[in-house]
């Protein structure tokens, strides 16, 4: 790379660093339901900062910026800002304008009556989408991009006293104001208690009836078709389990959690 793409690299991610940084400001004039959304401006913000000082760090240590480890951690950099800044509507959507303090309050502070969620900040927020989701991997992103760009106590200084985890829930906006809502908000926090057991199964205590039953439908004649045949479907077959099992039991969670408040949400929404 040339010194010039180089200190265009360098310009690039001193700009997107103070865009991300403004904006952040601006929205933390806003009002918000908790503070979670404000503590994901903090981690963000602290992101943006070190980024920025270390990239002015490099520039200053190596100032013909013809080293390629440099070259390599500047791309890196800007990829981090980059997929760092979607995330910014997480926050935005969560303010007190766009859902009510009704619905905030106690669905957070149920979910610290939840032994696993205790260490864990929820940010709901709405969407277009008629869909209810959960991000569950948000901080673990952050920290797994930058361990190995900033040194160790700027990188504890962002993540310390911050919470393990923040998960984002996101669910149709048009459905802010039914109080049923949390209810089918109790299945997204069944999902992380769902992924946790079915990572701990025995797999071999259902994968032999599974090869068993996949042996009878096979129509390849060669043996390496055949066997690639078999892993192709078991796989299918075992993804599609995984995926029915995780969403039955983040219901039956549900269910646990809020009783007849499921049913009556599901019938509903349906």
């Amino acid at each position: 790379m040339s010194r010039r793409s180089s200190e265009q690299l360098v310009t690039l991610i001193i700009h997107k660093s103070n865009l991300i940084s403004d904006l952040l400001d601006d929205i933390s004039l806003k009002k918000f339901p908790s503070t979670n959304p404000k503590t994901l401006i903090k981690i963000i913000g602290a992101i943006c900062i070190a980024l920025k000082e270390h990239t002015l760090k490099l520039y200053k240590d190596n100032p013909t910026l013809d080293s390629e480890d440099t070259e390599n951690e500047l791309k890196l950099i800007i990829s981090v800002l980059f997929a760092m800044a979607p995330d910014i509507r997480f926050i935005e959507g969560a303010s007190s304008q766009r859902i009510p303090w009704s619905l905030v309050k106690p669905f957070e502070g149920f979910s610290k009556t939840i032994p696993k969620h205790q260490d864990i900040d929820i940010i709901l927020r709405p969407q277009w989408h008629y869909n209810f989701t959960i991000r569950r991997s948000l901080l673990k992103g952050y920290r797994e991009s930058l361990k190995n760009i900033l040194s160790g106590d700027i990188y504890a200084n962002i993540f310390d006293n911050t919470p393990r985890e923040i998960y984002i829930i996101s669910f149709p906006g048009i459905e802010k104001t039914n109080i049923l809502l949390q209810s089918i908000l109790g299945h997204e926090l069944g999902h992380p208690f769902a992924t946790d057991y079915l990572a701990r199964e025995d797999e071999t205590k259902y994968l032999t009836e599974i090869r068993d039953d996949v042996e009878t439908i096979l129509d390849a004649k060669e043996p390496l078709q055949r066997e690639a045949q078999r892993s192709l479907i078991i796989g299918l077959v075992k993804k599609i389990r995984n995926e029915s099992l995780n969403e039955i039991i983040s219901d039956l969670i549900a269910v646990h959690l809020f009783r007849f408040a499921v049913i009556f949400s599901a019938y509903e929404l349906a």
